[in-house]
């Protein structure tokens, strides 16, 4: 066993960061499915979220093998869905007003996952893990960006219109033809 393998502190900022990227996936997966009524590309955006949580939250966990460090199991508590604070878990997002408001929530929650993956990195906690640790840090820095973006285009500051609206649909009658819109 390595020295670093018999200290607890390493072994829990790792399962942590684990953990805390695993919610994370799940947030945003719910994210991805409250969105489909509002926009797909906005809902598979999320979902693209969730699937860089999920493979920052696989990187935590080689990173730990590769130390000798053993993780534990998640901790129940992480396995319990993460809701936004002032909204339904099941609420669907229909229109414009109420996706910029969950928006807005997503943004406050990746604001403080970015700031703990930067403590992470200036608290050199573990050094060996310097370079996870970095990468953590710019993913959720560039997480924010996106979402600051998303923001903006839905709160109407962009120059450019929303590239994730849903297109007017055309209604098609029981036979096939085109109703007049």
């Amino acid at each position: 066993m390595t020295p670093l393998a018999e200290d607890p502190q390493p072994r829990e900022v790792l399962r942590l960061a684990r953990d805390h990227e695993a919610q994370e996936m799940r947030r945003y997966r719910r994210l991805a499915f409250r969105f489909l009524p509002f926009g797909q590309g906005l809902s598979r955006l999320m979902a693209s979220l969730g699937i860089a949580c999920e493979h920052r939250r696989q990187a935590c966990e080689a990173a730990g093998g590769r130390l000798g460090l053993s993780l534990p199991l998640e901790a129940e508590r992480a396995r319990q869905v993460a809701t936004l604070p002032g909204v339904a878990s099941g609420c669907l997002i229909l229109g414009q007003g109420h996706a910029l408001a969950v928006l807005k929530r997503t943004r406050a929650a990746a604001e403080q996952s970015r700031r703990f993956s930067r403590y992470c990195l200036d608290s050199r906690l573990l050094p060996a893990l310097s370079p996870l640790w970095r990468d953590l840090a710019s993913q959720k820095a560039a997480e924010c960006r996106l979402l600051d973006e998303l923001m903006a285009a839905y709160a109407g500051t962009s120059p450019l219109p929303p590239a994730t609206s849903v297109r007017p649909r055309r209604a098609w009658s029981a036979a096939g033809r085109p109703l007049a819109p």
